[in-house]
């Protein structure tokens, strides 16, 4: 999923999150911050797993976070990457709260990359073979195929559905 570049400003005191939405397993979380005003925490929290009725978890802890560090303002550019274990919603949080005078302001780019194993056995499940014609409108038939196979296979990122 490509995305275009966020800009973010955080109040003095406050936090900014934003959800990501990570389809399979092992896939990886990317993003590149650009002109960081001041210092600031990011944060990259995975989905909070459901609370199992025979444990004695609290489901209102919150799960620990899977990278945790101090951004400074005086490089231009900052990139990170982390690998996300389960699929779910995962929330990057840029966290000003310990500082009550300064308001952070930067631009971000997200990425989420799905693991090559992953689209190679989504291939295997749903081909589609050379039937697409993209200079063509869309016959019947292929809005079939495609209703079919999305209800063949829920769980594959088909982000854009248009008239099915």
């Amino acid at each position: 999923m490509r995305a275009d570049v966020i800009p973010i400003s955080v109040m003095a005191g406050d936090v900014f999150k934003k959800e990501i939405l990570v389809p399979v397993a092992d896939a990886r979380i990317t993003w590149v911050l650009y002109n960081v005003s001041h210092p600031v925490t990011l944060i990259v929290t995975p989905p909070a797993p459901p609370p199992l009725p025979d444990s004695c978890r609290d489901p209102l802890m919150k799960p620990r976070p899977l990278f945790k560090k101090r951004l400074n303002n005086q490089s231009v550019r900052q990139e990170g990457i982390v690998t996300c274990p389960l699929a779910g919603i995962y929330t990057l949080i840029l966290d000003n709260s310990k500082d009550m005078i300064h308001v952070v302001k930067a631009s971000a780019h997200l990425d989420v990359l799905t693991p090559a194993s992953y689209m190679k056995n989504f291939a295997e499940q749903a081909p589609l073979g050379d039937s697409v014609n993209f200079y063509e409108p869309v016959t019947h038939e292929e809005r079939k195929k495609r209703r079919e196979l999305i209800q063949k296979c829920p769980q594959c990122p088909i982000y854009h559905i248009n008239n099915y």
